[in-house]
């Protein structure tokens, strides 16, 4: 990895998304931009038990993602933990994709399962909003 891929944000669009559950493992270690963000490419299924989402590759597709950006003394402490917690590199892998803003553009790392076709058959999550869809299981 070289020293630009070290300083990516990350699009996160299920559990580590403020207020979502695992949100803690990245608060007062990174910040929150400010915005309306997506990944264009991908669509979210909700796991079976309904408690986590996967995003899988989709030419159609749209997910509403959140950016965190690690505070710069703890980008590496940041990413193992996050890689940790996603099972990287056995169970996703974490790729660098587009995201856009309101009026706005940057690459970020987002966490995908390595074997999506797995999950093909999963329900979808209209919107592609983990939050909206929380509200109404």
């Amino acid at each position: 990895m070289n020293f630009e891929d070290c300083h990516l944000p990350y699009a996160v669009y299920g559990s580590l998304r403020p207020d979502c559950g695992n949100d803690g493992l990245w608060r007062n270690r990174a910040n929150v931009r400010d915005g309306k963000w997506f990944v264009d490419g991908y669509r979210l299924v909700a796991h079976r038990s309904g408690m986590f989402p996967f995003a899988l590759p989709s030419p159609f597709g749209h997910i509403c993602v959140d950016l965190i950006d690690p505070l710069s003394h703890l980008q590496e402490d940041l990413r193992i933990d996050f890689d940790l917690l996603e099972g990287y590199p056995n169970f996703y892998n974490r790729i660098k994709v587009d995201v856009y803003g309101e009026n706005s553009q940057c690459v970020a790392w987002l966490y995908t399962p390595n074997d999506s076709e797995s999950y093909e058959h999963l329900p979808r999550v209209s919107g592609g909003n983990w939050k909206n869809y929380l509200i109404n299981v």
